[in-house]
C-alpha cells in the first residue's frame, strides 16, 4: 500500500513567477493541487532566499515575495483574476534576471481556453524535445499528461534530464497535471516523480487518483496500474464513481495510461480498464477519455457516446500497427504529436498536432448539437428503406447501414439539385452527379468522414460525422448531419440522395436499387428527400392536436417555428370565453374553471409560414373536472378515459381503472405508482418489484447483479444503502429499459455488511 509523503514548508502570495536561472537546477514547475490555488515549485543548487516578483504587467506591480531559506521552494498563488496573464520571474541573490515568464491564472467557467495533452514523453531525445517546442505555440493555459513521463524507471537521476530540463519551457507557462505510467512507477511505487509534484489528494492512494475543475471541465485522473491490482482496484472505483456522480461541471473528461480500447501495436487493449472502469465512464456521463501507453496517436470511434483517444506519440519510439481495431477512426504512428484542445462553452474543438506544427487529425464535439453524433442511431431518424433521416432547424441528419469487411467502401451522395455528371470522387469507378457533399466510410475499419465540393465558411461547424464503434448497442450505422443554412443558404425544398457502395473501386450495391447495376448513377436513380417529412421539431401542416387540463389550472399553447424569423398567427375559432393571444409569439397562456362537472373545449387555428413549408393547425384545449375521488394521484377523467391531463403527476398510457377505488387489482401498488413504472393496474400478477439478487466474486471484487421487471420508454435509477431506512445513494441513473427483465451489477461490495438496494422509475 502507499504511504503519506512529506511535503515542503509553504508559503502564500497573490500571483505568479518563473524563469530558469544559473542557480535554478529545476522548475518552476505550476501545478493545481488545491482549488482556488496556483502552487509553483523550484530547485535551487544551493540553500538560499529568492525573490519573486509578480504581476499583471511586465512591470510586475503586483509586488514582490521574498522566499525562505531553502534549496527546494513552493510558494502558493491565491486570489488571481480568472484566466488573467500573470508575469511572474524568480530572482537569486545579486542575479540579474534577463528572461521572464507568464501563464493563465485559471478561467471562469464561462470563459475559453485551450488545454494540451501529452504521453509517453519524458527522455532526454530530440524527438522529445522537439514535440516539448512545439507546444507553445500553441499556448494552452494547461498540460495533462497520460503517463509515462520519466523513462526508463522513474528513478531520481532520470527526473532532470528526461522531464523537468527537456520540457521547462512548457512547465514554466501552463499548470503541469500529470497522470501517472508504468514506467513512472518502477522506481520506489512512483515516489521520485511524486515527490517533486504538487498535486490533488482528494482521491484514494495519495496524487495517483485524483480529481480537479479548470474552468467547465471537471478532469478525473485515474492510475491505471491500481486498476490492475485486486487489493487496490475497489477503492479507486468507489471513489471514481462517486467522483464523477458529484460534479456539476459541463464536462466530464477522464485520462490514464493504459488503454481500454486500441488497435494492436506493441500494447493491445488493457482488459481490466474495459472491464471495471469504462461501465464507470459510461454510466457518469463521461465525454471523452484519454490515455497512452502505445507509441501512437488514435482516435476510437465513439463507443456508448464516449470518444476515446490515445496519445502516446510524445517522443519515445513510436510503435508499427500489428492490427487495426474495427473501431479505429485514425491512426498516425508516422510522426510525433501531442494533443491540442480549444474549449468554447458547451463545444471543444480537438486536435492532434505534430512536432513539426502540422495538423495531422481535427474534430468537434459539440455538447448543444441538435443530434448526439455518438455513433448510436439517433431516435428520431426517419427510415427511409435504405438510410435515415431527421431534420432539426436547420440540421439535417443522415445515416445508413454500416458494414463490415464486404462491400470495401460507401458513399452517401447528396445533391440539393441535380446538376452535371462527372467522375465519382475518390477514384470510385462511377459516372455520378458531381455530388455538393459525399458522407464516406471505409468499412475495412473504422475510418469515415465527410467530402464536400460546396464552399463551406467552417466545415468544421458545417459537418459533423460519426460511426458506430460496437455493435452491440442498436444498428450500426455512419452518420452525419449537414447545417443546412452554412451549406446551401437554408432548407432546400429537395434533397437528392444515392448511396453506392464500392469494392476495389467497382459499384457492388447502390440505394435506391436501381433498374440495372452499372457504372452510371443518373438523376433518376437518386432519393428524393421531402426534408418536411423528417422534419421533428416542427409541426407538420394542417394537424390538429388536444390538449387536456384540469379546471382552475393555467395550461400554455405553443407551437415551435424553426427561426425568429418564421410568419404566425393565432386565432380562436371556439370558446365560452375570449382568450387573449399575442400574435407576436408563438405561445400564450389562459385558466378556466367554470365550476361545474362538463368538459369545456376550445379551439385556436395556428398558422405558420416557414422557409420550409407551410400549414394552418389546428389546437383544441380541454378542461376536465380536477376530481381524484379515490386519492391515488389519477383524476377520475384519466381514469375513466385513460387520457392524460396536462400538470397532473402521472400519465395514466391509456390504462382505463378505478376511479373510486386507489389499487384497482389489489396488489399493494397503487393505479398512479402502476401506469408510472409501465406495469398493468388491472393484473394482480404485473407488478413493477425487484425480482432477484445474484452474488458473485470476480477479479477479487465481490458484485451483486439485480433483476427487475422493466417497460419500455422508461428509466431507471439504482439506489444502495447499508440501512434499510436509508440514506440510499445512487449507484447507476438512467439506465434504459430493456423489457422485460433489466439487470444491473453492482461491483462495489469489498468487506462490509451487504447493501440494501432501491430501484426508481424515471419515466421521460
Amino acid at each position: 500500500m502507499y504511504t503519506r509523503r512529506q511535503t515542503l514548508m509553504l508559503a502564500t502570495f497573490l500571483a505568479g513567477l518563473s524563469c530558469v536561472l544559473g542557480g535554478i537546477t529545476r522548475g518552476p514547475l505550476i501545478s493545481l493541487p488545491v482549488p482556488g490555488a496556483i502552487y509553483i515549485r523550484w530547485v535551487t543548487d544551493v540553500v538560499e532566499t529568492t525573490r519573486i516578483d509578480f504581476g499583471l504587467t511586465p512591470s510586475y506591480e503586483a509586488g514582490s515575495f521574498a522566499t525562505d531559506p531553502a534549496s527546494e521552494h513552493q510558494v502558493i498563488l491565491t486570489g488571481a483574476p480568472d484566466g488573467a496573464v500573470i508575469y511572474y520571474r524568480v530572482v537569486e541573490p545579486g542575479e540579474v534576471v534577463a528572461v521572464a515568464s507568464v501563464f493563465r491564472a485559471p478561467p471562469a467557467s464561462d470563459q475559453g481556453f485551450r488545454f494540451a495533452a501529452i504521453g509517453d514523453f519524458g527522455t532526454s531525445s530530440a524527438s522529445s524535445a522537439a514535440v516539448a517546442a512545439a507546444i507553445p505555440p500553441f499556448a494552452p493555459w494547461l498540460l495533462i499528461s497520460v503517463g509515462d513521463n520519466v523513462y526508463e524507471n522513474g528513478a531520481p537521476s532520470e527526473l532532470d534530464p528526461n522531464l523537468f530540463t527537456p520540457f521547462q519551457s512548457v512547465f514554466s507557462q501552463a499548470p503541469f497535471m500529470p497522470a501517472l505510467g508504468n514506467h513512472d512507477i518502477a522506481t520506489d511505487s512512483g515516489f521520485p516523480l511524486l515527490g517533486a509534484l504538487s498535486l490533488p489528494e482528494n482521491g484514494p492512494y495519495l496524487e495517483r487518483t485524483y480529481s480537479y475543475d479548470y474552468g467547465n471541465i471537471h478532469f478525473t485522473v485515474i492510475d491505471s496500474t491500481s486498476i490492475q491490482i485486486d487489493a487496490l482496484r475497489p477503492a479507486v472505483l468507489n471513489w471514481l464513481d462517486q467522483d464523477l456522480a458529484a460534479t456539476l461541471q459541463q464536462w466530464k473528461i477522464v485520462y490514464y495510461h493504459h488503454p481500454p480500447y486500441t488497435s494492436l501495436f506493441y500494447w493491445g487493449e488493457e482488459d481490466t480498464m474495459r472491464e471495471f472502469v469504462v461501465p464507470i465512464l459510461e454510466r457518469r456521463g463521461v465525454h471523452l477519455a484519454i490515455s497512452g501507453h502505445n507509441h501512437t496517436y488514435e482516435r476510437i470511434n465513439p463507443i456508448n457516446g464516449i470518444h476515446y483517444i490515445t496519445t502516446g506519440a510524445g517522443g519515445r519510439p513510436l510503435y508499427g500497427l500489428t492490427q487495426r481495431a474495427p473501431y479505429s477512426a485514425l491512426i498516425n504512428n508516422a510522426v510525433h504529436s501531442y494533443m491540442g484542445f480549444e474549449v468554447m462553452g458547451s463545444s471543444m474543438i480537438v486536435r492532434c498536432i505534430s512536432k513539426d506544427l502540422e495538423l495531422l487529425d481535427e474534430f468537434l464535439i459539440d455538447l448543444d448539437h441538435p443530434f448526439k453524433m455518438d455513433g448510436l442511431l439517433d431516435r428520431g431518424a426517419v427510415g427511409l428503406n435504405g438510410c435515415y433521416a431527421s431534420l432539426t432547424g436547420t440540421t439535417l441528419y443522415l445515416a445508413y447501414p454500416d458494414t463490415t469487411g464486404s462491400p470495401l467502401f460507401s458513399h452517401l451522395y447528396i445533391n440539393s439539385e441535380t446538376n452535371s455528371i462527372g467522375q465519382a470522387p475518390g477514384g470510385m469507378q462511377a459516372q455520378i452527379l458531381t455530388p455538393d457533399l459525399y458522407l464516406q466510410a471505409d468499412h475495412s475499419f473504422g475510418a469515415y468522414g465527410w467530402g464536400w465540393n460546396l464552399t463551406l465558411t467552417n466545415a468544421l461547424t458545417t459537418l459533423h460525422a460519426s460511426r458506430t464503434a460496437s455493435p452491440s448497442r442498436g444498428v450500426r450505422v455512419v452518420e452525419g448531419t449537414i447545417d443546412l443554412e452554412e451549406a446551401f443558404g437554408g432548407v432546400p425544398e429537395k434533397l437528392y440522395l444515392a448511396k453506392v457502395s464500392y469494392t476495389n473501386g467497382l459499384v457492388v450495391d447502390q440505394w435506391p436499387a436501381p433498374g440495372v447495376l452499372d457504372t452510371n448513377i443518373v438523376a433518376d436513380e437518386y432519393f428524393v428527400l421531402d426534408p418536411v417529412l423528417v422534419a421533428n421539431d416542427f409541426p407538420t401542416p394542417d394537424q390538429t392536436n388536444t390538449h387536456y387540463a384540469a379546471k382552475g389550472d393555467t395550461i400554455r399553447i405553443g407551437m415551435d417555428p424553426a427561426g425568429p424569423g418564421d410568419q404566425f398567427s393565432w386565432q380562436q375559432l371556439a370558446g365560452p370565453e375570449s382568450v387573449v393571444t399575442d400574435p407576436a409569439t408563438n405561445a400564450f397562456s389562459f385558466t378556466y374553471d367554470d365550476g361545474s362537472s362538463n368538459e369545456v373545449t376550445f379551439l385556436f387555428s395556428y398558422a405558420v409560414n416557414d422557409s420550409r413549408f407551410a400549414g394552418t393547425n389546428i389546437q383544441r384545449v380541454v378542461f376536465v373536472p380536477p376530481t381524484d375521488s379515490d386519492g391515488d394521484g389519477l383524476l377520475d377523467y384519466e381514469e375513466n378515459h385513460g387520457i392524460d391531463v396536462l400538470n397532473t403527476p402521472f400519465d395514466p398510457d391509456g390504462q382505463l381503472t378505478q376511479p373510486l377505488l386507489t389499487d384497482s387489482d389489489s396488489d399493494g401498488m397503487s393505479d398512479a405508482h402502476e401506469v408510472y413504472a409501465g406495469t398493468d393496474a388491472n393484473s394482480p400478477s404485473s407488478r413493477f418489484a425487484l425480482l432477484d439478487m445474484v452474488t458473485a466474486s470476480s477479479l477479487g471484487t465481490q458484485t451483486v447483479r439485480l433483476y427487475w421487471s422493466s417497460a419500455p420508454d422508461r428509466h431507471y435509477r439504482v439506489l444502495r444503502s447499508v440501512d434499510i431506512d436509508g440514506p440510499y445513494e445512487a449507484v447507476a441513473e438512467a439506465l434504459p429499459a430493456t423489457p422485460p427483465i433489466n439487470n444491473h451489477l453492482d461491483l462495489y461490495l469489498v468487506n462490509q455488511a451487504p447493501y440494501y438496494y432501491q430501484i426508481q422509475v424515471l419515466k421521460e
